[in-house]
């Protein structure tokens, strides 16, 4: 029984406190291990930052909170709070970062490109040639308005003047036919053709002896020979 309560009494001792082993830290302290870091070495982290990390040193220097010296080492110059660039400065250094535009130059009047004029002139055709079918049939003024669409898309056709100048004659408008002519020949002088229209547009405004001259004219060329008839009947009215 004596040995059975020493052996009572030593397993009461070893069931009760812990006792203390020596560490190497010296401090009593669990030793630690590499999935258990020292207590102390986890409040130290927790209570400081290291400078030395880089997502620190970048979250303070967004907060403002880098040194100085820090900015002098990456290569930022730092100009003093109290002085401030004058206007004139500032102008400078807005000139010499920006490029300097030129002024646009006035171009000359755009002209139609080849294949936009190309078009224009086959329209300007098909209509003339339209016009000039209903002109055929006695169709004046449906001759006249595709005559007028053509020149706008082509207003150097002299020959478009002339058959335009024919249909206002035949209408009993010769003023209109006179203009007509007249620009005909400003475009095409001497055209034969039209110094017969502008003969034509003369006769129906009673100006015989201006029309006269004109056909004789027409006659020198050779190509008119209905500019004979023409020139019979003005001498006729002026002996009247």
């Amino acid at each position: 029984r004596q040995k059975d309560r020493k052996r009572q009494e030593r397993l009461e001792q070893e069931g009760g406190e812990p006792k203390v082993m020596a560490t190497p830290n010296g401090d009593g302290s669990p030793p630690s291990s590499p999935g258990n870091p020292p207590q102390g070495q986890c409040g130290e982290e927790e209570d400081s930052l290291d400078l030395s990390s880089t997502f620190v040193s970048l979250a303070l220097r967004k907060v403002g909170d880098w040194p100085p010296s820090a900015r002098r080492e990456k290569g930022l110059s730092q100009e003093p709070r109290g002085k401030s660039r004058s206007p004139q400065e500032k102008m400078g250094q807005e000139e010499a970062s920006s490029p300097i535009e030129e002024s646009p130059r006035q171009s000359p009047k755009a002209e139609a490109s080849p294949g936009l004029l190309a078009v224009a002139l086959q329209q300007s055709q098909e209509l003339a040639t339209l016009g000039t079918s209903f002109a055929q049939n006695g169709f004046y003024h449906k001759a006249v308005v595709l005559f007028t669409q053509a020149l706008k898309l082509n207003p150097r056709d002299y020959r478009l003047f002339g058959n335009r100048s024919f249909c206002h004659e035949r209408l009993g408008q010769p003023m209109r036919a006179l203009a007509d002519a007249q620009v005909a020949l400003t475009l095409r002088p001497g055209w034969p053709r039209g110094l017969f229209r502008l003969g034509k547009a003369l006769m129906g405004l009673q100006r015989f002896e201006e029309a006269a001259a004109v056909f004789q004219e027409t006659l020198r060329g050779g190509s008119q020979p209905d500019a004979a008839r023409e020139l019979h009947s003005c001498l006729l009215h002026l002996a009247l």
